[in-house]
């Protein structure tokens, strides 16, 4: 293997998202920016891996049990707003990323508020397919959004107080009591099972 060239794997993904955002300076418009000038820069074969593996992550974690912890955070979600989430999680780095996987309640530990946090997710999400459709005039074969509806995998849960507060207990602490009370059942709307 020359210099010019690298292994495609999970380290060469997780290393350009790291430098989009330690060049952004925590500013997700500069961060879609810096990425896209890195996306422009690689092969056919490069971009189609990269488009491959954000979707297989995504994938990875478009599950009830993330699904749960988004919808304490924002009063409720739809499946495509998980997605989207998803996107601005995988910006976020792998360290946030795999932590939220293995546990999504430690993102209760996130230093800003969370809340609305997936709106930056769509378009880092697409940044890499536009790139792709640019530069070689069609998209890679990887789909951008999931065949649609809510996730099937994980644990499943009851939108009910109690148990938000056993399931996702420091999500909990730090975000049911920001949601309008409705029918006396108090906190978080969230649209679970």
């Amino acid at each position: 293997m020359t210099e010019d060239q690298h292994e495609l794997n999970e380290d060469w993904f997780w290393a350009i998202v790291q430098r989009s955002l330690d060049a952004s300076g925590g500013d997700r418009q500069k961060q879609n920016e810096a990425i896209a000038e890195e996306l422009r820069g690689l092969s056919e074969e490069e971009l189609a891996f990269f488009v491959r593996f954000h979707f297989a992550l995504c994938e990875a974690g478009y599950n009830l049990d993330l699904w749960g912890a988004l919808c304490l955070i924002t009063g409720g979600c739809s499946g495509e707003q998980l997605w989207c989430f998803l996107g601005w999680l995988i910006g976020c780095g792998r360290k946030w990323f795999k932590s939220a996987l293995r546990h999504p309640d430690d993102l209760a530990d996130y230093p800003e508020n969370l809340n609305g946090r997936g709106e930056w997710g769509e378009e880092f999400a697409r940044v890499a397919y536009e790139i792709h459709l640019e530069k070689f005039e069609y998209y890679p074969e990887a789909e951008l959004w999931p065949g649609g509806g809510a996730p099937v995998e994980g644990e499943p849960w009851e939108s009910k107080e109690e148990v938000f507060r056993a399931r996702w207990p420091k999500l909990y602490a730090r975000y049911w009591n920001r949601w309008p009370v409705e029918e006396g059942e108090g906190g978080a709307a969230a649209g679970g099972n």
